[in-house]
């Protein structure tokens, strides 16, 4: 089964910036997707999409990480196809 590992690079468009306000930055969103956990996360999801035949949840921002609410997959449906 797929790792799910992730990496984050920032990108500076601003020649003249302050680095230690873009390290500051940097380590806070670490510290944000670390503390989310998406690795166990993808890992569930694809286990459901595995048994079930799709996932549905809703995401939304917590303060220090991303919270994810499991939908049950009876009461969803799509409404898009690509």
């Amino acid at each position: 089964m797929y790792r799910f590992d992730w990496y984050i690079s920032p990108e500076i468009f601003s020649e003249n910036a302050n680095t230690e306000k873009i390290v500051t930055d940097f380590i806070k969103q670490l510290d944000y997707f670390d503390a989310s956990d998406l690795k166990s996360l993808c890992s569930d999801w694809s286990l459901m999409v595995i048994r079930d035949g799709v996932y549905y949840g809703y995401a939304y921002e917590g303060t220090d990480q991303i919270i994810v609410q499991d939908l049950p997959w009876q009461y969803c449906r799509s409404r898009y196809k690509i």
